[in-house]
């Protein structure tokens, strides 16, 4: 019985540890992809909002502090954040993805709310604006000129 339970206990080890072999980094991801469909699929099937992230965002802002933003890596590592972060991630994306997306971090300026605005990034395809929002539990990807 012992043997049998240290063979299952090595197996399962054993597949944790090919799982994480096989995990994609953020350079291998960019590296492979030329538009801007890949970076909404990924935060489409990938990305959410994290809740508990924006309390304390706000509690930073109210104590006056900067706020940290993660790292592209970090973000696809984690899956999460907020509209600050998602828009930085997908900036970094689109403009590794392609440089002529010339994609930028817009701010929705809205100084009566709590937050104080919300971040979108925008891009160029075809000479027209486009913007990617990923903010609470929307997952469109809005077109605009």
């Amino acid at each position: 019985m012992k043997k049998k339970s240290f063979v299952s206990f090595n197996a399962i080890f054993l597949l944790f540890l090919l799982g994480n072999a096989f995990v994609e980094s953020y350079d291998e991801w960019s590296f492979k992809h030329t538009d801007f469909k890949s970076a909404e699929l990924w935060m489409k099937k990938n990305w959410s909002y994290d809740k508990y992230g924006y309390k304390y965002f706000l509690s930073i802002i109210r104590s006056g502090k900067a706020v940290e933003v993660m790292f592209p890596s970090e973000t696809f590592k984690e899956k999460k954040g907020l509209c600050f972060g998602s828009s930085a991630f997908a900036k970094h994306s689109l403009n590794k993805i392609n440089p002529n997306h010339k994609a930028e971090i817009i701010l929705l300026y809205a100084p009566k709310t709590e937050a104080g605005g919300h971040f979108v990034v925008g891009f160029y395809l075809n000479n027209n604006l486009w913007v990617m929002d990923y903010p609470i539990h929307f997952d469109k990807l809005t077109r605009g000129t």
